[in-house]
């Protein structure tokens, strides 16, 4: 496992995780998740 490779999924994770908590945040305000999005 080289550094680079160990960083990806590090970073990867912890985007993934941000990305829950903003549409758990959102969804319990209600609203739509991105205004975007017809629904």
């Amino acid at each position: 496992m080289s550094n680079l490779l160990i960083g990806g999924l590090i970073i990867g994770g912890a985007a993934a995780v941000v990305i829950g908590v903003v549409y758990v945040i959102m969804k319990k305000r209600g609203g739509r998740v991105f205004s975007k999005t017809p629904g």
